[in-house]
């Protein structure tokens, strides 16, 4: 199967139109065999934009369990917390060095 792609905001890379996301079964905590079936069946199928954040509960993990092997073949984004404060600046809720944390396999 073959999903056509599009350019990722300002990135230069190009992206599969479709995605998969953290919800679901992805938004658990203790069902990796089921999560890894899920994410393999992604990818298997065209699928090679993967997108996660911390609110969904176990997903980051899963990500990282299921694509030691094929994380080269897939983008992955996980979203961070940010709040606009009074005076007009935003705070980000999550250390730079923690971004690559979550997800790595």
């Amino acid at each position: 199967m073959t999903i056509a792609t599009r350019r990722l905001g300002k990135t230069g890379q190009d992206v599969t139109m479709l995605g998969l996301g953290g919800e679901g079964v992805l938004r658990t905590f203790g069902r990796d065999r089921d999560a890894a079936a899920l994410i393999n069946r992604a990818l298997d199928l065209g699928i090679a934009y993967c997108e996660s954040a911390r609110a969904y509960s176990g997903s980051e993990s899963y990500y990282g369990k299921a694509l030691r092997e094929r994380r080269e073949t897939v983008r992955i984004e996980s979203g961070l917390k940010a709040t606009m404060l009074g005076s007009g600046s935003i705070r980000i809720w999550a250390r730079p060095s923690y971004s690559g944390v979550a997800v790595k396999v």
